[in-house]
């Protein structure tokens, strides 16, 4: 069973066609140590720190599924009610399925490049969360990553040298995940 984004990330709905919201920019100014012991017509102005926002627009996309049966088999058979609705939700090609397509296609789009000079993986990945993330001012709380990748990179993870397994202790703990990218509230990292 995947991880149903729709849980990690705050619900809402909209009957409307786009949403509008406002992006972070950077900011202008910094805070600084400011005296304000010399005389009142000596005093510089006070620094100020302010952030600067984008507006955004986007556009509500729509996901749709329908299925056909025949009506008798609705009526013989009381668990195809359940199964059909399971499948047109969390199946294999079900709603939710094309809702975490979606949901990562947007996330993807809106990725910060990494940005630290690891190659390996694994190192590349904590790198990220705790490094870049942290660098600025996010913290990390969730590591997306598809299964075969989580496999590959984190618990086939060998050392070059000798072929062992070494993978961090107590660093790296592997929980059901689903794609490859790292992920901090809203903001996310291309490995």
């Amino acid at each position: 069973m995947p991880v149903w984004l729709r849980y990690l990330f705050p619900n809402s709905t909209t009957t409307k066609g786009v949403i509008h919201y406002l992006v972070e920019n950077g900011e202008v100014g910094a805070a600084a140590i400011w005296d304000g012991s010399p005389a009142n017509a000596s005093l510089v102005a006070k620094p100020g720190e302010a952030p600067l926002f984008n507006d955004a627009t986007v556009l509500v996309e729509w996901i749709a599924g329908i299925t056909r049966v025949k009506r008798e088999m609705l009526d013989d058979v009381e668990w195809l009610r359940s199964y059909i609705a399971r499948t047109l939700t969390t199946g294999r090609k079900g709603l939710w399925v094309a809702e975490n397509t979606l949901i990562l296609n947007a996330l993807e789009a809106a990725s910060t490049p990494y940005d630290g000079d690891a190659t390996n993986l694994l190192e590349m990945i904590v790198d990220a969360a705790f490094g870049q993330l942290k660098d600025n001012y996010y913290n990390p709380t969730v590591i997306l990553m598809n299964n075969r990748d989580a496999v590959k990179y984190i618990n086939f993870n060998k050392a070059s040298g000798s072929g062992e397994y070494d993978a961090p202790i107590g660093v790296v703990a592997v929980i059901e995940v689903n794609c490859i990218l790292v992920v901090c509230q809203l903001f996310l990292l291309q490995l």
